[in-house]
């Protein structure tokens, strides 16, 4: 089958975030189990220029970079003109594309083609995010008919089929992330500064885009009511920070005296990523609002316990992690503090307790409903 896939970013590492992950894993996945597949895709912004020269990318997938987009007018013709021509000899597009032109520009050449094309929101249209009197104009006027008209849209957990639903959206079928999970070189070494910092202690991680909807300032007020009990405990903070929630962080933790407890690695992937996983005591992600989060997926897999806030959209039973409702501290704290001995009464069994699917699964899946729609 020849399929075109259209998102902002899709290149993980640059750290763009979960869903330039997902694009990126589904485009090989796809590509593996015997599709032809090609994906335009873009930067954002200049703080996330993307050197074409850089790109390490599968040979098997065809990854179209346009460039800079924002107010780049050779750059939207280059998109459009990229566009219609892939568009006109695929025979399915996958578009991931929220409150954006690009979207927009993507359904209409889709409908002057007729080509069946499927919608990817990646957790974009919850109570959390759509808020402010511009994301709601859009949906009604733009976004709500480009999903009504696709063959269907993707929601990645059964939640989030229910919230589209309730937005007038019929055309649901659930496809989880997958997850691929390696471990680091056998000789691979820490820098001295992470090491410095842990210093053979145990630590807590929390491994995500460090702003605002993750929660991580209300995961400093925990961490403190922590280490009352768990004195030992360090608290390893990985991922790209927002400049400006960043600066918040570090005013907190100046405030509550955790300097020395609080470590931000900044990036991480690679060896570096599979190391945390694997050495951390347990996983965390507090967050206010998630799509389906892959890190929580990686954690399981390496079988660490994890704590998770109910917005995380990952369904987990007690033997692999706990699930807080709200964010109530002392709530939250308890579920903390109960994961020390969750985690060895458990560790031999997490990985076990809930089917993860494969990338490769995932995209079986995907091509089976394409067909079963089309």
């Amino acid at each position: 089958m020849k399929i075109v896939l259209v998102n902002g970013v899709s290149f993980p590492k640059y750290n763009l975030g979960g869903t330039a992950y997902t694009c990126y894993e589904l485009a090989i996945a796809l590509s593996e189990i015997g599709n032809e597949v090609e994906v335009i895709t873009f930067n954002k912004s200049d703080n996330y220029y993307i050197n074409k020269t850089e790109l390490l990318v599968d040979n098997k997938v065809e990854f179209k970079f346009i460039g800079f987009f924002y107010r780049n007018f050779p750059n939207w013709v280059k998109f459009i003109f990229t566009l219609i021509r892939s568009v006109r000899k695929s025979e399915v597009v996958l578009l991931s594309a929220s409150w954006q032109t690009y979207g927009l520009l993507t359904f209409l050449i889709c409908l002057l083609f007729r080509k069946p094309y499927v919608t990817y929101p990646h957790g974009s249209y919850d109570s959390y995010i759509m808020k402010g009197f511009k994301k709601y104009i859009w949906w009604n006027i733009i976004d709500y008919f480009i999903y009504r008209c696709s063959i269907f849209s993707v929601a990645l957990t059964e939640s989030e089929k229910i919230s589209l639903n309730n937005l007038g959206i019929k055309k649901v079928n659930v496809v989880p992330n997958g997850v691929s999970v390696n471990s680091p070189k056998s000789d691979f070494r820490i820098d001295d500064s992470l090491h410095g910092f842990l210093n053979n202690q145990n630590f807590i991680l929390f491994l995500g885009r460090v702003v605002e909807k993750k929660a991580v300032l209300f995961l400093l007020d925990v961490f403190q009511n922590v280490i009352k009990v768990k004195k030992d405990i360090k608290l390893v903070i990985a991922g790209p920070w927002d400049n400006e929630y960043k600066l918040k962080l570090d005013n907190k933790i100046n405030k509550l005296n955790l300097s020395q407890k609080v470590f931000f690695t900044g990036s991480v992937n690679g060896d570096l990523k599979w190391w945390l996983f694997e050495n951390c005591n347990f996983f965390v992600l507090p967050s206010y609002s998630e799509g389906h989060p892959i890190a929580v997926l990686e954690a399981i897999q390496k079988n660490k316990y994890v704590v998770i806030s109910s917005s995380s959209n990952v369904s987990i039973d007690e033997s692999a992690g706990l699930i807080h409702s709200n964010h109530n501290l002392k709530d939250v704290t308890s579920k903390y503090l109960q994961a020390f001995n969750n985690q060895i009464k458990y560790k031999s069994t997490i990985s076990n307790t809930k089917h993860i699917m494969s990338w490769n699964e995932v995209a079986k899946k995907t091509i089976d409903l394409i067909k079963n729609k089309c």
